[in-house]
C-alpha cells in the first residue's frame, strides 16, 4: 500500500487515517487526487456546501495532505487551488499498526478510487484506445512463502512504475509532448477459500 516518495511518516500516515475514516475528507481527498480544484469546485463535485468544504480542507492542509496555491481571480480576490501534497500512502510497518477498521478504511478510499478511473476511462472511451494497453487478472493458490513472494513482487513493481514515473516527468518537460494520463492499479487479495469464479 505504499506509493511514491519514500513512504509516508508515521503523523502522515495517521493523517490520511483519520481523514479517509471521514466522509467528506475522503471525498475531498479522492478529487484532489487526479487534479487542482478550488473549493467551489470541490463543492459542485461532491455536493456539499462550499463553507463546509473550506473547512475540511483547512485541516487537511494543515495535516499537510493536500497544498494551497493562491490565484488572482476577478477583481484581484486571491482564490486558493488545492492539490494533494503527495500520492504516498503507508508503508508496511504502518499498514501492521492499523485496526481492523482502519484497513478496511483504507482498502475501501483506494477501491474507490480505481474504480472510478476505470469508470471514467470506460466513459471516455479511453480504457482500449492502445492496442498495448494491460488489464490482467490472475487465480492461483500459494503457500506462505509463495505470498510473501508476491508480496515483495507488488513493491518491486511499485518501485519500478515510480521510476517510469520521475523519468517521464523529466522527458516532458523537455519537450512539447502532451502527457499521458495513466492509471496503474495492481492488486494482491487473500481470497476466501474454496473459491469458485462466478461470472456475473
Amino acid at each position: 500500500m505504499t506509493e511514491e516518495d519514500g513512504g509516508a511518516r508515521p503523523e502522515e500516515g495517521q493523517g490520511l487515517i483519520d481523514a479517509i475514516g471521514h466522509p467528506t475528507r475522503a471525498k475531498i481527498l479522492a478529487v484532489l487526487s487526479d487534479r487542482t480544484a478550488n473549493a467551489k469546485e470541490i463543492a459542485d463535485e461532491i455536493g456539499e456546501p462550499v463553507g463546509r468544504i473550506r473547512y475540511h480542507l483547512r485541516s487537511l492542509r494543515a495535516s499537510g495532505l493536500i497544498l494551497a496555491s493562491e490565484e488572482k481571480g476577478r477583481r484581484g480576490v486571491v482564490e486558493y487551488h488545492y492539490q494533494a501534497a503527495t500520492t504516498q500512502l503507508l508503508d508496511e510497518a504502518q499498514v501492521a499498526e492499523l485496526t481492523p477498521q482502519q484497513r478496511r478504511s483504507l482498502v475501501t478510499f483506494l477501491m474507490r478510487l480505481i474504480f472510478n478511473d476505470v469508470s471514467s476511462a470506460l466513459r471516455s472511451g479511453t480504457i482500449d484506445e492502445r492496442d498495448d494497453f494491460g488489464i490482467t487478472r490472475v487465480r492461483l493458490e500459494v503457500d506462505r512463502e509463495g505470498w510473501r513472494e508476491l508480496a515483495r513482487l507488488h513493491l518491486d513493481v511499485l518501485d519500478q512504475v515510480q521510476r517510469v514515473r520521475a523519468e517521464s516527468r523529466a522527458r516532458l518537460r523537455g519537450t512539447a509532448e502532451a502527457a499521458i494520463t495513466v492509471t496503474w492499479a495492481m492488486l494482491l487479495l487473500e481470497m476466501a477459500a474454496p473459491s469458485r469464479d462466478v461470472y456475473p
